[in-house]
């Protein structure tokens, strides 16, 4: 199932994203005192096509894990959720599932935290690369530009 781009994936690219880090490191130290160079634009339409979200199995680890360091325990997560409601609670990190192929709507507080956590996806892989540019130019301005609200095309 389509769902992102291999740099948002949060696992087993981690090769992909040091790749990248090590590109965008290797373009600071060519380009980055060049005097027409003005800003770093790092990627190009995070969020285009939903590419932000992945469902994949490692993005299913990698969200649970996510879950239980936001949450702390199961009790806590299903708190916040309101699972209580039709029975939705769960008895472990390891139950949660990703908020698709559901038999019915997730829950918002799924969905949402869903999407929290794709968010803290791809501001990590972006943060990893500005660092990359800072540490050899400190003063750079650097910025990507942002498709999320814009998920569907006629």
């Amino acid at each position: 199932k389509f769902g992102v781009t291999a740099a948002l994936l949060p696992e087993p690219i981690r090769a992909y994203r040091a790749e990248a880090v090590r590109i965008a490191q290797k373009m600071a130290e060519v380009l980055g005192s060049h005097p027409a160079l003005a800003m770093w634009q790092i990627d190009n339409e995070y969020g285009c096509h939903d590419t932000t979200l992945s469902y994949s199995a490692s993005a299913r680890g990698a969200f649970r894990v996510w879950l239980s360091n936001r949450y702390g325990t199961i009790d806590r997560l299903n708190e916040a959720w309101g699972t209580r409601f039709w029975s939705m609670s769960y008895d472990s990190f390891a139950q949660v599932d990703l908020p698709n192929l559901t038999q019915t709507e997730a829950s918002p507080s799924h969905r949402m935290d869903f999407r929290r956590f794709s968010s803290d996806q791809v501001a990590r892989f972006h943060r990893a690369q500005a660092q990359a540019i800072r540490a050899i130019c400190p003063e750079a301005v650097i910025t990507h530009n942002f498709m999320g609200a814009h998920t569907s095309f006629d």
